[in-house]
């Protein structure tokens, strides 16, 4: 038989956990759903309340919701709040998850055009201008797709050759040029996921920002970044990054003035 003090100490523990299972409860059912956070967060847009807009938008994003409509939205917010580098860090992030978007594409062009400094000299590489070019309107998982499409197309019928032994023309010709097609988009799939996973991709987000030739705050400023220029970070030293611009020159930048795609 239990004693009352064993009773006591029982009884305790389960008011306890009860109150804290009603606290989590209550935080959980007072939490706006993402449908009820976008359509706030949209409503305040069209009533030119942009901060708040962009608090409902990035709340949805702390919830672990993403879509290339969110940050489409997030980054029309940040454009009319007069933040250009957030506002083209939000286009790029929404054009990866829908690279056919128009809107996106049109949007991210017209506030690129308002980035402060433009970089003179900017070299083109033919062939990658060539496979971007290609790439650009589909997403790195179709291009995914057809590639494993291919690839499985010419394993049947390769192992359908072995197993009958038939070698006819036809069927050797579709083999061929399977295996030709898989080669072409397993290139174009590799140039997609580098181009948008393989570099370390980032924003100036901070205006003015020094760039130097060592990563020290004491160190010869090369020149200054503009909000809205995109980089890639090629190491990290400190609290500076190694950013390398779209005309190839490169220096140290603050990585506070960095955000990452």
């Amino acid at each position: 038989m239990l004693s009352i003090s064993r009773l006591s100490a029982y009884t305790r523990t389960a008011l306890g956990l009860l109150l804290i299972f009603s606290a989590l409860s209550s935080i959980a059912l007072a939490q706006d759903s993402p449908e009820e956070l976008f359509a706030h967060g949209n409503a305040a847009y069209d009533s030119t309340d942009y901060i708040g807009a962009i608090a409902d938008y990035n709340t949805i994003l702390t919830q672990g919701y993403e879509s290339a409509e969110l940050y489409h939205n997030l980054g029309n917010a940040y454009f009319e709040s007069g933040d250009l580098g957030h506002a083209i860090l939000n286009y790029l992030r929404a054009q990866r998850l829908d690279p056919a978007d128009s809107d996106i594409k049109d949007n991210l062009e017209f506030a690129r055009s308002f980035v402060t400094i433009q970089l003179e000299g900017v070299e083109l590489n033919p062939v990658s201008e060539f496979f971007a070019s290609v790439t650009e309107n589909a997403s790195l998982g179709f291009w995914g797709w057809l590639t494993t499409s291919a690839l499985l197309l010419f394993s049947l019928l390769s192992i359908y050759l072995i197993v009958t032994g038939q070698k006819t023309t036809l069927l050797k010709s579709g083999i061929v040029v399977l295996a030709a097609l898989f080669v072409v988009l397993a290139s174009l799939t590799t140039f997609k996921y580098r181009q948008e996973f393989g570099a370390d991709r980032a924003v100036v987000t901070l205006p003015e920002s020094p760039v130097t030739d060592r990563p020290s705050k004491d160190a010869k400023v090369e020149f200054k970044a503009a909000a809205g220029l995109e980089v890639v970070i090629r190491e990290s030293s400190g609290d500076f990054a190694l950013a390398l611009f779209a005309n190839k020159r490169q220096g140290w930048i603050s990585i506070a003035a960095l955000e990452r795609l």
